[in-house]
């Protein structure tokens, strides 16, 4: 009695199945006792009585006294339905006026309620007026006019092209899919053999009907330069000056490959000492000036222009003013030229803006070291207990009370 009693608190349709062979253990009088009983609760609300298994007797086949509580039931205000299960004989019939039911119910009470007002006023259905005498006909194209007309006339309408698909049915087996016909150019040369290809190239695009006579007169132009005497070997010879120049090239190059193939051979993976335990210098400016005169390049003169750049930075050094001792050894202490500022005072001004700056970097600072751990690869949990996890959750202790 519970569940049919819940059934009263559901906005549904109600559908009471009743047995008519009576082979579910109660007889149809006691059936329809048990719908009169609870009845009361299905008030306002689509109800069906579904008489059941008439498959296996009809109602015509009842006696008087069942064939009497069946009208009964239709006296109450109910809507009485007959289907099978088994022969699937009235359920369409029976679904469909209980969808009909509980959606007229449910309209109905939307509009007994409080917004159907508000729906109304919202809405404004407007009706057309004629505003005056004038036809406006509508308009309609020219073709579609003649269209109607060769239809109405029974003229004969142009073909429908045929497709490709509609041939393909047509030959069945015999079909063939011939892409060619289709081509834009004349017809005689449509199916002639398309030139192969080679290396990427079409041997078609290169075929040139008057190429014998271009051959000819290109010989003829070559003829008329070799008699202007244009390849003489006397024109292409190089003077003295050029010959030494790729001479020097020669052995600047046979000396470049020397180098690189002893460099190959000397590159070894032993430890290396220190330059104090090291081998002597061997670079030297009598050395440089042999290398140099090797290759075919003045060594007094490379070593005058050494000469004149040692003189140049000695006299600048004369110029510069002579520190005093303290000064001196003040320069020997430090690692930094005393002529360039340190990166951080350098542009300012005096002491107090070196001060101030160094105050208003750190002040800057400030907000990204607060934020530093806040990484996406750190372990920084921003947030300990968030609320969408942990919201609802009761701890160890009494349950009796939320």
């Amino acid at each position: 009695m519970q569940a049919i009693t819940a059934l009263a608190h559901l906005r549904a349709a109600v559908l009471y199945f009743m047995d008519i062979s009576e082979q579910c253990g109660h007889t149809l009088e006691e059936q329809v006792k048990l719908f009169s009983s609870i009845k009361p609760l299905f008030a306002n609300k689509p109800l069906v009585v579904v008489v059941n298994k008439i498959d296996i007797i009809r109602v015509e086949d009842l006696n008087e006294s069942d064939k009497a509580l069946i009208e009964s039931l239709r006296a109450e205000s109910a809507l009485v339905l007959f289907m099978s299960t088994v022969t699937g004989e009235g359920v369409m019939e029976v679904r469909q006026e209980a969808c009909d039911l509980l959606l007229a119910s449910r309209v109905e009470m939307k509009v007994k309620g409080k917004k159907h007002n508000e729906v109304l006023n919202r809405l404004h259905v407007a009706m057309p007026c004629k505003r005056d005498d004038k036809e406006r006909p509508a308009c309609i194209p020219d073709n579609i006019v003649r269209k109607r007309e060769a239809m109405d006339t029974g003229e004969v309408k142009r073909p429908k092209r045929r497709l490709e698909r509609d041939i393909e049915l047509e030959q069945s087996e015999e079909y063939f899919l011939d892409l060619k016909k289709n081509y834009d150019i004349p017809e005689k040369e449509r199916w002639d053999v398309i030139p192969e290809v080679w290396n990427g190239k079409n041997i078609g695009d290169y075929i040139d009907r008057d190429i014998e006579e271009k051959l000819r007169q290109l010989e003829e132009e070559e003829d008329a330069r070799e008699a202007a005497g244009e390849y003489d070997e006397e024109m292409w010879s190089d003077d003295d000056e050029t010959e030494e120049i790729h001479k020097l090239a020669g052995q600047i190059k046979r000396k470049f490959s020397i180098m690189r193939e002893e460099a190959r051979v000397n590159r070894t993976e032993k430890p290396k000492l220190g330059r104090e335990h090291g081998r002597q210098r061997e670079r030297s400016e009598s050395r440089l000036r042999a290398q140099m005169e090797d290759v075919g390049i003045d060594g007094e003169e490379l070593a005058g222009k050494r000469r004149s750049r040692s003189s140049a930075s000695t006299s600048r050094a004369e110029k510069r003013p002579r520190l005093s001792l303290s000064q001196s050894q003040a320069s020997h202490t430090t690692t930094r030229s005393q002529s360039r500022p340190s990166r951080d005072k350098s542009g300012q001004r005096d002491e107090v803006m070196v001060q101030k700056t160094r105050k208003m970097a750190k002040k800057a600072q400030n907000k990204m070291n607060h934020d530093a751990r806040k990484g996406e690869s750190d372990r920084k949990i921003v947030t300990l207990k968030p609320k969408h996890l942990f919201a609802g959750k009761r701890t160890i202790g009494k349950t009796d009370r939320r």
